[in-house]
């Protein structure tokens, strides 16, 4: 699969060095965002990758934010440094262990820093980013002159600043804890582009009121139509909630209704994987699998089995047949009824580093710890959070009633799927289901369309 038009026009404006190379790139799901950022890892070298959690960096092999920058995870920032003697003792401390040796060689040699996910940074963390990269390179110009894309969708889940920490952001002068755009370096000094074309969609209309669901405008049409599949759930569908709970549950109950006993597969960890915390785990330590049970993939993974490449995707269903000689699990997939064979995946928690070779700096990885596992998990039901970034066969979606939810959850849940025909719903939807950050929304619209590509598009189309 090629790129598209806009995904060529972001690889464009780095290689030109749009804007000074401080570019960010919006876009709805399914536009092809994660296919992009392998796609630029492959053009440009030197190229950072980072996260704002532990989970997603993992999954995109890169670092989290805080690990990367030295974000300070135990509170949140005021904007003036100066207020908070922890803070001026991490930017000004030559022995920080951060800022003295190689984290700082690696953000001044560095060709491109992508932080991806940029819907969940918070605002007071793009701040800081920007100062450590202003102290780090020691330059006074903004990000330190570090070219840096923004990757996201602000569509989607927000960050979380819950509690003390709203109030304090609030107190700081963040007038919306949650809202990205009230970072203070955000601004008009970043290019911004949106991908427009929805790849997982297939059919325009149902792309359409996605699109205005994601941005709070869904009309009583569109709710409607959507309410069209209030209907019992498919045997194959994965059952979406935003509770835990009812997820724990739901698989619970359906695991233990299937005869034979129970299998339990084992993550093996090492190096700094033995000190991260569950929730930073890019898949669970123990998976408990019976014969004949539902699952569900969450990786991208390309080998060959029997001499024929296998292509598997994140957001795979299936049925779990058990294990081969190999030590491979065998599923029968949904999609296209194939016999696919999973492997353990091997994830890697690496720290960047400069080296130099014939006379030239590279930015290469060294690994500090490795956890493998098989990438999948029960897939009878999921919470909304843990399947972004998956393509399903099949969800129904099971919402509680008068329970809040958080902005971008409902759009996340409808966006899984590459056509409304393979949704179904538990109870039909309410305006009260249906929100999005308003700050947001309404910053983002200020920038929807790229003129410049606007125009590049209209000439190459005629």
């Amino acid at each position: 699969m090629g790129l598209t038009i806009e995904q060529q026009y972001v690889m464009d404006c780095m290689l030109t060095g749009k804007q000074g190379g401080r570019l960010i790139c919006f876009g709805s799901a399914g536009t092809g965002k994660s296919f992009l950022i392998k796609e630029i890892v492959k053009t440009f070298g030197n190229t950072i990758l980072a996260a704002p959690t532990g989970r997603a960096a993992t999954i995109i092999g890169g670092s989290t934010i805080h690990k990367l920058f030295g974000i300070p995870s135990t509170q949140p920032i005021n904007p003036d440094f100066k207020e908070q003697p922890v803070h001026r003792q991490r930017f000004n401390d030559p022995s920080c262990r951060y800022f003295g040796g190689t984290r700082r060689e690696v953000l001044k040699h560095c060709s491109w820093i992508i932080l991806d996910e940029i819907g969940m940074v918070r605002c007071d963390h793009l701040d800081f980013i920007e100062a450590a990269l202003r102290k780090a390179r020691g330059s006074f110009e903004p990000f330190g002159g570090a070219k840096i894309l923004c990757v996201g969708d602000v569509g989607q889940l927000p960050p979380v600043a819950q509690g003390r920490d709203a109030h304090a952001l609030k107190r700081y002068g963040y007038k919306n804890p949650f809202g990205l755009f009230q970072s203070n370096v955000l601004n008009d000094d970043f290019h911004r582009i949106t991908l427009t074309k929805v790849i997982r969609q297939e059919n325009p209309i149902e792309a359409n009121i996605l699109n205005r669901i994601r941005v709070g405008q869904q009309t009583k049409i569109d709710i409607d139509y959507l309410n069209t599949r209030v209907q019992p759930a498919d045997s194959k569908a994965v059952i979406l909630t935003p509770l835990r709970k009812i997820r724990d549950k739901i698989n619970k109950e359906k695991l233990s209704e299937l005869p034979g006993r129970l299998l339990c597969f084992s993550a093996t960890r090492s190096g700094s994987f033995k000190k991260k915390r569950d929730k930073d785990l890019p898949i669970e330590e123990n998976i408990y699998l019976k014969e004949f049970c539902r699952v569900v993939v969450k990786a991208n993974m390309t080998y060959k089995v029997m001499g024929v490449m296998q292509r598997i995707v994140n957001g795979d269903t299936g049925t779990f047949y058990g294990l081969d000689k190999r030590g491979r699990m065998i599923i029968h997939r949904d999609s296209d009824n194939s016999i696919i064979y999973l492997k353990p995946k091997k994830y890697q928690d690496s720290t960047p580093k400069v080296t130099i070779k014939d006379g030239k700096e590279k930015i290469t990885d060294e690994s500090k710890g490795q956890y493998i596992q098989f990438p999948i998990q029960l897939g009878y039901s999921m919470t909304i959070h843990s399947s972004q970034g998956s393509t399903l066969n099949k969800v129904h979606l099971q919402l509680p009633r008068q329970v809040p939810m958080a902005p971008g959850l409902t759009y996340t849940a409808l966006s899984r799927i590459k056509s409304f025909g393979d949704l179904t719903l538990s109870r039909d939807l309410q305006n009260y289901d249906i929100w999005s950050d308003v700050s947001a929304s309404f910053h983002h619209q200020q920038y929807e369309f790229d003129y410049e590509y606007q125009n590049k598009t209209r000439n190459h189309n005629t």
